[in-house]
């Protein structure tokens, strides 16, 4: 094979290059990366590094969200709603100051528009429910409070 390389003033034939040694073998051109061990050992260490760190980053999420599970039940388990606390609620207190009162968030039932429903219930399954209208208390009941 045979190429000739135009210069300035002369013609160099790239077979005499070839022919004397100093060159890079055309099967070396043609080889895979892979047979490299360096590029085979930078492999590993990045597969293993990406295997870690979406492991770790997929167990900071799971305890991240078993920790705030597990203190939102006991927020819910040691709150428990009283008739003391239900008669401390009157209409026009916005909804920060009746969960201060009850001592939890409460659950949201329903919203339609600016009404919300939130609700408190204990273990026995006595509650109390209040509809909230742009975040004011409009109304509230009970059921089964001691």
């Amino acid at each position: 094979m045979s190429f000739v390389v135009s210069t300035a003033n002369s013609l160099v034939s790239v077979s005499a290059y070839f022919a004397q040694g100093e060159h890079t073998s055309m099967s070396s051109l043609t080889k895979s990366p892979l047979n490299n061990p360096y590029v085979r050992l930078l492999m590993i260490i990045f597969s293993v590094g990406v295997a870690f760190g979406s492991n770790f980053h997929s167990s900071l999420l799971k305890n991240t969200q078993s920790s705030n599970s597990k203190e939102q039940i006991t927020v819910n388990k040691i709150s428990s709603v009283t008739l003391i606390d239900y008669e401390r609620l009157r209409e026009g207190m916005n909804l920060t100051d009746v969960r201060v009162i009850l001592g939890s968030y409460g659950i949201e039932q329903k919203q339609v528009g600016k009404n919300v429903t939130v609700a408190w219930q204990n273990s026995d399954g006595s509650n109390i429910t209040v509809i909230f209208y742009n975040g004011i208390l409009q109304s509230k009941s009970q059921i089964g409070l001691k």
